[in-house]
């Protein structure tokens, strides 16, 4: 089982896997929202002798910090640096169609510093 967060303008992100009470009867999760703002939630699930499942929910989380939400933009760059610790690139085809197959590759991100130094 996987519970996944992430929040309305991507900014956060969270992989869980639920713990399973000791009763055996359900699975549970201690979590801290970061700050406040909208989140979905995905619970990931295959039961016994079942189907991969995905369950999708939606949140309101209130309080402080409150999370200043920043607008998401195609900038079709496909190289990015992340928090100036990261390069991570991803290779895809020129033109992407709904149902076909299409390849894409992930860099293995590596640190700047050690990525200059090569």
């Amino acid at each position: 089982m996987h519970i996944i967060i992430v929040g309305e303008d991507l900014s956060y992100f969270a992989h869980i896997h639920p713990t399973l009470e000791t009763s055996g009867s359900r699975f549970t999760i201690n979590h801290t929202f970061p700050k406040s703002g909208k989140y979905k939630i995905w619970v990931d699930f295959k039961p016994k002798d079942g189907i991969q499942t995905i369950v999708a929910f939606k949140l309101n989380v209130t309080g402080n910090p409150v999370h200043n939400s920043k607008p998401l933009v195609n900038d079709k760059q496909y190289t990015k640096n992340t928090d100036g610790k990261y390069q991570v690139s991803l290779t895809i085809p020129k033109e992407i169609r709904a149902n076909e197959d299409v390849d894409v590759t992930p860099s293995y991100p590596m640190p700047l510093k050690t990525r200059s130094q090569i």
